[in-house]
């Protein structure tokens, strides 16, 4: 069986959007620069924190050195979920799979599992609370 395909990713202050300054300091969004089979995307990380702009010194504390455990426990999740799209849509498509579209794809998983998780609990809470004549699927 074939080694797995290195994916590789990278998070960057990108620097070249415009800054937002909090207490006087520029902040700038966090990016992720993803590597795959010689392929290369960037997109955007979403955090709540400040809406998802870091100073340089946030950015090296919180993503570079991973010492806030909210951040961090963001950041894992984002890196798994990249490369299981990955491996995912690469295992369909192999080497007709492309990295573009990438941020599309990631919003559409992140969407089909959102309605899958209210499905889910549609039928959970309908059950629980034994009500009937209501169609679970919203």
């Amino acid at each position: 069986m074939d080694k797995p395909k290195k994916i590789s990713i990278s998070f960057y202050l990108n620097k070249q959007l415009k800054d937002r300054q909090f207490n006087g300091k520029s902040h700038y969004p966090v990016y992720a620069r993803v590597l795959f089979n010689q392929m290369s995307n960037r997109l955007p990380f979403t955090t709540t924190f400040k809406f998802g702009f870091f100073s340089e010194e946030e950015f090296n504390s919180f993503v570079n050195h991973r010492t806030d455990p909210v951040i961090k426990a963001e950041l894992k999740d984002f890196e798994q979920t990249i490369e299981r799209i990955i491996r995912f849509e690469y295992g369909i498509q192999e080497e007709k799979f492309k990295l573009v579209g990438l941020k599309e794809k990631l919003i559409s998983y992140q969407q089909n599992m959102l309605r899958e998780l209210e499905i889910i609990l549609n039928r959970l809470l309908i059950s629980h609370l034994g009500i009937a004549n209501i169609d679970p699927n919203g």
